[in-house]
């Protein structure tokens, strides 16, 4: 087995984890997911693939009234609020817009005559458009969305890689979705066919990487007590409330936390994203990390923004 990222040999299990009861088609699944540590590229990953049914669990009609209703069932603490202020409260719309519009700005005014403002903006896995910056130059969106979202008026909806270089966007956003998906690096080998020198590409992640897990967590007892937690889901939803006010708390899960692979797989930062991007084509020229709010100030992580200019 590989790096899914930098193509490493170098990893290690750090813990034995499980996917998110509401995910599943059978809840009461005791199948394990290892969570990986890549020591060249420090990408940490959990290795179990999600199936086409649970896929669509997610991300069809993504964080609507039936996701809410699905998910709140093992997390109740999952709230319509919380639901409701991920990607649509106004305040976090207008702050990661402008914080992408500073950067942007700030880049272009440091590279001089070398860079162009963008004009054609593709935006991945960008839900309805509604987070691509408020900049006088940019004539044409498009989002590359397969979740059935609406976008929003200007924007055109694409639905394969092949559709987007036809686009010909002269920059591209992939924000909060590398975290997301099994081939981050594929999407960003598209992204380098798509734009032309001098394009752009803005990647944000969350900085939610699991730290400080002991190594209890990689034991073969843990993982018999994490089937154990799997087969009766009541016990998993108790020990996955221990892990969220643990890590908020305490900064780690501790003993009797379960380590749940939900709608993040990959955990990066700033140095994992830019060794893997730079080599693939493309130069760095401004970095960020900022805290882009939730709407519920607990949630909130802080998030490392990087442009990169197609060489």
């Amino acid at each position: 087995m590989s790096c899914r990222w930098c193509g490493s040999n170098n990893l290690r299990t750090v813990a034995m984890g499980a996917k998110a009861r509401w995910i599943l088609e059978n809840p009461r699944s005791r199948s394990l997911s290892n969570l990986i540590k890549c020591d060249d590229c420090s990408l940490v990953y959990f290795d179990s693939s999600f199936s086409e049914y649970e896929l669509a669990q997610m991300y069809n009609g993504y964080r609507n009234s039936e996701y809410l209703r699905r998910r709140r069932k093992y997390e109740p603490w999952y709230t319509k609020r919380i639901n409701d202020a991920i990607g649509h409260s106004t305040e976090v719309l207008q702050l990661r817009r402008q914080h992408l519009e500073g950067v942007l700005n700030q880049a272009l005014k440091s590279g001089g005559t070398k860079l162009s403002s963008p004009t054609r903006v593709l935006d991945v896995g960008g839900d309805e458009g509604q987070f691509i910056p408020d900049i006088e130059t940019i004539m044409t969106k498009a989002v590359l969305e397969v979740s059935g979202a609406r976008p929003v008026e200007g924007a055109q909806v694409l639905e394969t890689w092949d559709e987007a270089i036809h686009f010909k966007p002269d920059m591209i956003m992939m924000c909060h979705v590398l975290e997301h998906i099994e081939n981050a690096r594929e999407n960003v080998e598209n992204a380098a066919r798509a734009l032309e020198q001098g394009g752009f590409l803005y990647v944000e992640i969350p900085l939610d990487r699991p730290v400080k897990i002991s190594r209890l967590f990689s034991t073969r007892a843990y993982a018999r007590y994490t089937q154990l937690l799997c087969r009766i889901p009541v016990l998993f939803v108790l020990a996955d409330l221990l892990s969220l006010v643990s890590r908020r708390f305490v900064g780690k899960p501790i003993p009797g936390a379960v380590i749940k692979q939900n709608e993040h797989i990959n955990f990066f930062d700033g140095v994992t994203i830019t060794n893997v991007v730079e080599a693939l084509g493309f130069e760095l020229i401004q970095e960020s990390i900022y805290k882009p709010s939730s709407g519920v100030p607990v949630l909130d992580v802080r998030a490392s923004g990087t442009l990169f200019v197609r060489r």
